[in-house]
């Protein structure tokens, strides 16, 4: 830590941290220094006297707030039964019409999230952040914070992964002949190509071709009204096809859903095209990696120590950590720590465009379907 207050101070608040986290804090005035402190140790005092954190999420990331709980066992962390973003959406609003606030943390995707904070049931996010590090956004993606609600103020997004979605069957494509989407629609492909049915709603690709200015409606258009395409809503059975040369391209067949990796390494003849490979800037998404805090939260501070620890480096190295060793993996945007833990296929890479999915502006489905519908004769 930087040396911005006196001796005794500076012993003083590194005894309190000591069992917490290392800071990297950009310049401030001395003043400034003493007044996070001051509110830091305010903050960690409360939250134990609390006792409590009460959190809304996938069992995916519940390991994040047990690691949260062993770093603070005075504080008791409890997690809300609920399955899925629509069905914690439901059950916090039930709770706020009926005024029970109970919740304090949500931890979810961006559509369901969204939906709270146009509700009114989230808090804006920064004035509970106080460790400098997190207020520093030059450690973040692009030097800046990513917020996934219209406001951009409530529904911070930590992490995002490039889009891994299209596969081809190795005996009869050669990448090198496809470097863009839009070579895809060479007619030699029409009819040779299997999508993961966008009715089900289990995919965004269509989406991100819709909101792509490179590719937007008319690249969905041809891809629909031209190509012969073929639908499936199982994608083991996508993976299956692609490597009995059925179909030689596969749109959407995702490793964490549909096991091609596991095919791949098995000698058959299938495998991605990497995020990086066509000349389109790469949609990334956050997925469920969304952070909030909960209008009226009944555990303000417990809430507050949980963001700022979580958003630390020491936060979202573990966060990446265990979604390693989940084999799902997250990137986080945090751009200070290691990305050696997270997988190849996870991993945004550098010298790259992008294309945030998860904007406001490219949140709904509903004009792609609609599109889709018109021009898709099956």
């Amino acid at each position: 830590m930087k040396k911005f207050f006196n001796r005794s101070s500076s012993m003083f608040f590194a005894a309190i941290l000591s069992s917490f986290l290392v800071i990297d804090s950009p310049a401030q005035t001395v003043g400034q220094s003493r007044d996070w402190e001051k509110e830091w140790e305010m903050t960690i005092r409360a939250a134990k006297k609390e006792g409590q954190l009460v959190f809304h999420s996938g069992n995916s990331v519940e390991p994040y707030f047990h690691e949260f709980q062993k770093k603070f066992p005075e504080i008791k962390v409890t997690r809300m039964l609920t399955q899925g973003g629509s069905a914690a959406h439901e059950r916090l609003m039930a709770e706020q019409r009926a005024g029970v606030f109970v919740t304090d943390i949500v931890h979810l995707g961006a559509g369901s999230g969204s939906l709270l904070a146009s509700a009114g049931a989230l808090d804006p996010l920064e004035p509970y952040m106080i460790l400098p590090e997190v207020l520093d956004q030059s450690k973040w993606f692009e030097g800046r914070y990513y917020f996934a609600d219209k406001d951009g103020k409530y529904l911070l997004k930590y992490a995002s992964n490039p889009g891994v979605d299209v596969s081809y069957n190795t005996k009869l494509v050669n990448p090198d002949s496809i470097k863009s989407y839009w070579d895809i629609l060479d007619a030699k492909w029409k009819g040779k190509i299997v999508a993961y049915d966008p009715r089900a709603r289990g995919s965004r690709l269509f989406s991100y071709f819709y909101y792509n200015p490179e590719l937007g409606p008319r690249y969905l258009k041809r891809l629909f009204g031209e190509m012969d395409l073929t639908a499936s809503r199982d994608r083991r059975q996508m993976t299956d096809w692609l490597a009995a040369g059925k179909f030689a391209i596969a749109l959407r067949t995702a490793p964490d859903a549909a096991n091609l990796d596991d095919a791949k390494a098995q000698g058959l003849p299938v495998n991605w095209f990497s995020p990086g490979h066509f000349k389109e800037a790469v949609g990334i998404s956050g997925g469920p990696a969304h952070i909030a805090v909960v209008n009226r939260t009944p555990h303000p501070n417990a809430a507050k120590l949980f963001i700022n620890w979580f958003l630390s480096r020491e936060g979202q190295l573990m966060a990446q950590n265990i979604a390693a060793k989940q084999g799902e993996g997250i990137d986080s945007l945090r751009m200070d720590i290691s990305k050696d833990m997270v997988p190849p296929a996870f991993r945004r890479g550098h010298k790259t465009k992008f294309f945030d999915m998860d904007a406001p502006e490219h949140a709904s489905d509903d004009p792609v379907l609609k599109l889709i519908n018109e021009v898709w004769r099956r």
